[in-house]
């Protein structure tokens, strides 16, 4: 099995519901980083599970929609947390044509939140 990944990184403003730290119920933000990981058990015409640019030509408009914005829990419906962001990453990069029509799978996604902490999300 082959593994790539790619790195996107963004700056989003985020208020939970809920929360064991109570000062991430107020507006805050961070310095996000987003790993991307595909896998395919064979390599393509090029010798590659996916070109870089290809994947970030198709990633970056969503990552783009996240960056400099703010996502308000209350609103939403959902926590915003690391993990759910991540499983939201995870669906949609799944779904895309990029991955669907090829033989390529969406291994894992990952959030860092912080320099020491990240959330992912993968299937089983």
């Amino acid at each position: 099995m082959y593994t790539i990944r790619k790195t996107f990184k963004f700056e989003l403003a985020h208020r939970l519901n809920s929360a064991y730290s109570k000062c991430c119920l107020k507006w805050h933000g961070h310095s996000y980083k987003v790993e991307v990981f595909l896998q395919a058990k064979e390599l393509n015409e090029d010798s590659m599970v996916m070109d870089f640019g290809e994947l970030k030509n198709n990633i970056q408009h969503y990552i783009d929609q996240w960056d400099h914005s703010s996502l308000d829990g209350q609103l939403l419906g959902w926590n915003p947390t690391a993990e759910t962001m991540a499983k939201k990453m995870y669906d949609y990069i799944s779904n895309r044509t990029l991955v669907a029509e090829r033989r390529v799978t969406v291994k894992k996604v990952r959030v860092h939140e912080t320099e020491t902490g990240y959330a992912e999300y993968e299937e089983d």
